[in-house]
């Protein structure tokens, strides 16, 4: 893999964990097949677990609901998609700005091997490796804000929102997301099944421009990959470069400040390599992965379950190269005798999969999603709290 690859990886990484801290825990334990059963059995004796306290190191919910899962796999992920990406960076400029879509204002960043859309107005996007899809639309970048309501993509359709730029129900929100999902996303993702999750109205901090939030999630034969942003963010520091452990989410979210008007596409969903994913035949199961983070977690530690879900994760611990000499308007791409250096005591690059995982959510009252994980099928466990 080459240099302009970890940076594209390692610019996105490091913008979704600002939240994060280095203090996450990890406690890893590997299993051997004797651990697993058929993936067929893994949620067996759910009924019994439910509430079920585990010496108060760890407290079930009182309600777990099974994923009707026949089959499960592992699942690479490409940086980039298949075919021509000039071509394609193009037509989602042009669905994305609509009228006013300028294809002079396109140009190629050979370093990240990445299509830019950007004119004098604040219209921007990149379509390249690591971030298929950021754009926005007049500079209205994403921004903090206070979430003022939930609504249900499919209960609460007719229901009027009060948007920056007019009125509009929830049903015509998820019409124009939907319309946009299967023109630009789907011919790409072809391999997952993407739906409208949850709906939020959004007031942003500042400018108190009321907006909204549109989350869409993606699944692979029926169990969804994981779109929440972890909080594991973490750093080893070495002479020259740094190796970061972190997840990565399949996240897509679109804002709009009226009913048929996108202004951000937020997107770190990665391209699904279908054509490499393994059928899993065994599994560690729901009560196994519960008694791993019994014996594994502290002694003295309480963790009160508010839900648990079997999903897709895709961990990952990559080199990025911090020369420590880099000067004003330098850049990594400058040191390639670093970079040489950097991947022949690294070694080979892991490929991104995502795994099935138990996802033990936590209850907690400063609105992060923290949980403690289980991969299902290696037992690795990780402590993916933010301790900030």
């Amino acid at each position: 893999m080459k240099l302009k690859t970890v940076i594209a990886i390692f610019i996105t990484a490091i913008l979704l964990s600002s939240c994060a801290t280095q203090e996450n825990s990890v406690n890893t334990r590997q299993t051997d097949g004797s651990d697993k059963v058929p993936v067929s059995q893994i949620w067996e004796g759910y009924e019994e677990l439910q509430g079920k306290n585990y010496g108060d190191v760890l407290v079930l919910p009182d309600k777990i609901i099974p994923s009707n899962i026949a089959e499960l796999y592992t699942l690479p992920v490409d940086l980039s998609s298949d075919g021509d990406h000039s071509a394609q960076s193009k037509e989602y400029f042009k669905r994305f700005f609509g009228d006013g879509f300028d294809e002079n204002a396109i140009s190629f960043n050979e370093d990240e091997d990445t299509y830019i859309y950007a004119t004098a107005n604040g219209d921007f996007s990149a379509f390249g490796l690591g971030r298929p899809f950021t754009a926005i639309k007049g500079g209205e970048s994403p921004a903090a804000g206070e979430i003022i309501a939930y609504y249900n993509p499919w209960t609460d359709l007719d229901t009027v929102l009060e948007l920056a730029n007019g009125s509009c129900t929830v049903k015509e929100v998820t019409d124009t997301v939907n319309s946009f999902l299967k023109d630009s996303y789907e011919p790409l993702f072809s391999d997952l099944d993407l739906k409208i999750e949850s709906v939020m109205l959004y007031e942003r901090a500042g400018d108190l421009k009321r907006i909204v939030r549109c989350k869409v999630s993606a699944s692979y034969r029926g169990l969804m990959l994981e779109d929440d942003l972890s909080p594991l963010f973490e750093v080893e520091n070495k002479p020259f470069y740094k190796i970061i452990t972190n997840y990565t989410p399949a996240k897509i979210e679109f804002e709009l400040d009226s009913k048929d008007n996108i202004i951000n596409a937020i997107t770190t969903l990665l391209f699904a390599n279908s054509e490499k994913s393994a059928k899993l035949e065994e599994l560690i199961s729901l009560s196994q992965a519960a008694e791993l983070l019994e014996k594994e977690l502290a002694l003295f530690s309480h963790y009160s379950i508010s839900e648990i879900k079997l999903m897709y994760c895709c961990k990952v611990r990559l080199p990025s190269l911090a020369p420590p000499d880099m000067g004003p308007g330098q850049s990594v791409n400058d040191f390639p005798e670093l970079e040489a250096e950097m991947y022949e005591e690294f070694g080979d690059i892991p490929p991104r999969t995502f795994v099935p995982t138990w996802c033990f959510y936590l209850q907690n009252q400063n609105g992060n999603r923290d949980s403690l994980k289980v991969n299902a099928v290696t037992g690795e466990i990780t402590v993916d709290i933010n301790r900030g």
